[in-house]
């Protein structure tokens, strides 16, 4: 996670578009994981996310 942060630092530079973008990188991880896996792995990724703020 941190990696992916410093990469959308590098490229966006602003915090308001690095939020943005990396909120959307993941609704798309979610929503491969609801293809995949299906709904219980997002909730728990979710939470997991949620807990790590």
């Amino acid at each position: 996670v941190n990696i992916a942060l410093e990469l959308l630092r590098a490229i966006f530079g602003s915090q308001k578009s690095q939020m943005v973008n990396f909120l959307r990188i993941i609704q798309e991880v979610k929503r491969a994981m609801v293809e995949k896996h299906g709904r219980c792995k997002t909730i728990w990724l979710g939470m997991s996310y949620s807990g790590q703020k």
